[in-house]
């Protein structure tokens, strides 16, 4: 499939549109619109295309590439390379990033001063570690780091030690992700010793800043360590103040929200939420760009009993996703929080509204944990509400589906909430609760499971 097609067929209808209106005439508007008819279309390929408009394999393909340029201005409304990794990671193709990068280094060592080389790759080396754990290259973002530092005007240790922290902060990270933990880890503690030795008792603060989000992110995905977690984002902040505006504000924000985040799985609830206000009335317009982190705000509102805050963020942030053509799993996550919050203010009309739309995802295009989720909640919803026939059938068909894959870690430590469920039902027909009711429910009154947990305590009340 062509780089063409695949942008076009992650553009909304809108976009589409907007396209179509380039003042585009004979070949290349012919192959424009053939494209975007067939972009989503698996029966028609590029050369039945390429062979209904009557057109060699090297002119079509040379259309493609000038279509390609095109549209990519048009949708990232300019030329600059900038804007261009910023629609292809926005659009979720990574290919198109490190093709973009290959094009413009062409163009840029042809012509570019050594300021301009060295910038380039420096925002391709940025844009690269943001690139989804299953397409990150690390080779190629440590080659594009030091194609950086060789062209950089002056280049100090300072400099050279704030890359190799950056590396490390991309690692520790995608290593968790992709499972190669226990492996990385040692490699991980040596590197970062090695930074230690260097930047310290110098006032390298850029390198100090992402030396310890690296250490961040070994404490929140390595070791769980909260204490030490909090710490390190603070100190952090504290480097990104002394470096006097040298740092992007993107990390500064980055730094934040994870600091929220980690207040949120740490049970500290309210100064998670005070975080967030804090972030959304300083850097409103950059975190909604990004819908993860409205979720996350909302989330912690409707932990910390603020439903209507959770609804108002929500509703200008996040409503506007779901009414996409190409719903995905982000969208299935907002359906699922929406339904807690209207569960917790017993709006259950609303609520199973958003628990139907939540169940039409296909079970092979979401997480097993997405999956699990949304079963508890669904149960849960009939608990509350208090159909209890309907709790019964929806909770032995999930008791089915549980064992099925009993040897599943996730499932067995999923598995008490259902279980809990069964013991609230028979308490809701007169039975007592189990005498360690209380201790069973101690891991969903902790971290973001509370907001599940949450849950069950008003089936109780």
């Amino acid at each position: 499939m062509t780089f063409l097609r695949i942008l076009l067929s992650r553009c909304t209808a809108p976009e589409l549109h907007k396209l179509k209106l380039q003042p585009l005439k004979g070949n290349e508007y012919e192959v424009l619109l053939e494209t975007i008819k067939h972009c989503n279309n698996p029966d028609c390929s590029d050369e039945d295309i390429q062979h209904k408009l009557q057109l060699s394999k090297s002119y079509f393909d040379k259309i493609n590439s000038v279509l390609l340029n095109k549209c990519t201005t048009i949708l990232a409304g300019s030329n600059s390379y900038e804007d261009a990794f910023s629609l292809y990671l926005e659009k979720d193709i990574s290919d198109l990033v490190k093709h973009e990068l290959k094009i413009r280094e062409k163009q840029i060592l042809k012509s570019g001063t050594k300021d301009e080389i060295a910038h380039f790759y420096y925002i391709a080396f940025q844009n690269l570690r943001r690139i989804p754990a299953s397409d990150y290259n690390d080779d190629l973002a440590e080659t594009t780091a030091n194609k950086y530092l060789l062209n950089k005007e002056q280049c100090t240790e300072a400099d050279e030690l704030e890359i190799r922290a950056m590396l490390e902060v991309t690692r520790a990270f995608i290593k968790a992700v992709t499972g190669e933990m226990k492996k990385y880890e040692p490699f991980f503690v040596e590197k970062m010793k090695a930074i230690s030795t260097q930047i310290e008792n110098k006032p390298y603060y850029n390198a100090h800043f992402h030396y310890q989000l690296a250490w961040a992110n070994y404490y929140d995905y390595y070791t769980s360590n909260f204490p030490d977690l909090v710490n390190a984002l603070k100190t952090a902040l504290t480097y990104y103040e002394k470096a006097k505006d040298t740092i992007s504000e993107t990390y500064k924000i980055y730094a934040i929200t994870k600091l929220a985040k980690a207040y949120c799985h740490g049970s500290h609830f309210e100064e998670a939420l005070k975080i967030y206000q804090e972030a959304f009335d300083l850097f409103g317009n950059q975190l909604t760009r990004n819908p993860y982190h409205p979720t996350m705000y909302a989330i912690v509102s409707i932990i910390n009993g603020k439903y209507a805050e959770a609804e108002v963020i929500m509703n200008n942030n996040l409503q506007h996703l779901l009414n996409s053509e190409k719903p995905g799993t982000l969208d299935f996550d907002i359906y699922r929080t929406y339904a807690i919050l209207y569960m917790n203010q017993a709006k259950f009309d609303k609520a199973f509204l958003y628990l139907e739309e939540a169940l039409k995802f296909r079970r092979t295009g979401i997480s097993l944990l997405g999956d699990i989720l949304l079963r508890m909640v669904h149960n849960a919803f009939f608990v509350l509400s208090g159909d209890l026939a309907t709790a019964k059938a929806t909770l032995a068909r999930n008791f089915k589906f549980l064992s099925s894959k009993e040897n599943d870690p996730m499932v067995q430590e999923y598995t008490s909430y259902f279980k809990m469920l069964k013991q609230i039902i028979r308490y809701r027909e007169g039975k007592k609760l189990p005498k360690d009711f209380a201790e069973q429910l101690a891991p969903f009154r902790q971290g973001i499971m509370k907001l599940y947990g949450d849950l069950l305590d008003k089936m109780v009340d």
